[in-house]
């Protein structure tokens, strides 16, 4: 027993340390970034990616993606909306950087390899599925050069550092310089991962057109 904790505390001890390595190499890398950079304004729903609710009938509510005409954005929020400490309760993010939130970029800023458009300015995206939730966003205002928030400059760097990480990895494979041992833990960590990440298809729309597409295009209720 005493050896099961101890090797929980030392577990733990790697986790904070490599957060705080994370947080270090942030601050490095941001030092490359401009102090001013373009943003957009935006506003968010996200919901739970292991919840219940039906992500299309809250697409539904809002409307079409550039007419509108359903109900305010900020009301759905309120009540369905999940925050995940960006957003408020009305689901107000503010001025977001082009990278900060790698999985939502292709919505705000567009992705011209995936052939995605950028949303227009009270555009309402359509369900965009993450790892972490499933998001609908509305651009509020477009590319506008503003300093970095600390929360923002925070979370890019975080990002800068997880694609640097990414990409050596990649590289150190190709290379045949890294190598990876799976245990039985790391084993169920990636299974988990692979589970959140699948596409979700809603009940009786299997093999659909368009239906698990990266990213949340193309699922019911507000196609981008």
């Amino acid at each position: 027993m005493k050896e099961g904790k101890k090797g929980e505390e030392e577990e733990r001890r790697e986790i904070v340390k490599e957060k705080l390595e994370k947080k270090e190499g942030g601050k490095m890398k941001g030092r490359t970034k401009k102090e001013k950079t373009e943003k957009e304004e935006e506003e968010r729903i996200r919901s739970d990616i292991e919840g219940r609710i039906d992500v299309g009938a809250i697409r539904a509510r809002l409307g079409s993606e550039k007419t509108g005409g359903g109900e305010e954005f900020v009301k759905v929020a309120g009540e369905v909306g999940i925050p995940a400490g960006f957003a408020d309760r009305t689901g107000y993010v503010g001025w977001v950087p082009e990278g900060a939130f790698p999985e939502l970029d292709g919505a705000l800023f567009g992705d011209e390899e995936r052939d995605i458009p950028p949303l227009e300015v009270g555009e309402i995206s359509g369900p965009i599925f993450t790892q972490d939730g499933i998001y609908i966003v509305r651009l509020l205002t477009g590319p506008t050069d503003r300093e970095f928030s600390n929360q923002m400059r925070n979370k890019l760097n975080i990002e800068l550092v997880t694609k640097w990480q990414t990409n050596e990895q990649i590289r150190g494979a190709n290379e045949g310089w890294l190598r990876m041992n799976f245990n039985s833990k790391w084993y169920a960590w990636v299974a988990d991962q692979v589970r959140l990440s699948a596409p979700r298809v809603a009940p009786g729309q299997q093999g659909a057109s368009g239906q698990g597409a990266p990213g949340g295009q193309g699922f019911p209720g507000g196609q981008r």
